[in-house]
């Protein structure tokens, strides 16, 4: 238990310490060029919809309505998932493979009975 605690200590402040590097270069590189050239987001802001505070992570939304949109562009995203479709093709293949073999093996004891 010991050391569970200790990696994800370890875990929670590499990303902390990670985010907040990212957002100081990034204010270095603004402050440098003067200009928004390489037009980033911050790191990491928070926001409050409705009295609810949320974060923004690279500009993307984490909060209740953010989230929302996300997984409603996800399923339509999975509305056709080639590797599923791909999946399902391979099992019903086998399935049918599978099913007709036992067929053919289920007929050879007849087939040997009859040739006595």
């Amino acid at each position: 238990m010991k050391y569970l605690f200790r990696y994800f200590t370890l875990i929670t402040l590499s990303t902390i310490i990670i985010f907040t590097c990212m957002q100081v270069a990034k204010n270095g590189i603004g402050k440098v060029t003067s200009t928004d050239y390489y037009h980033v987001d911050d790191v990491v802001t928070l926001s409050k919809q409705d009295g609810k505070a949320g974060a923004v992570v690279f500009g993307k939304d984490y909060t209740d309505k953010g989230l929302a949109v996300r997984e409603e562009h996800l399923e339509r995203l999975g509305a056709f998932n080639y590797f599923t479709v791909v999946g399902k093709g391979i099992s019903n293949f086998v399935s049918y493979i599978t099913e007709k073999g036992m067929k053919i093996f289920e007929k050879i004891p007849t087939l040997i009975d009859e040739l006595r």
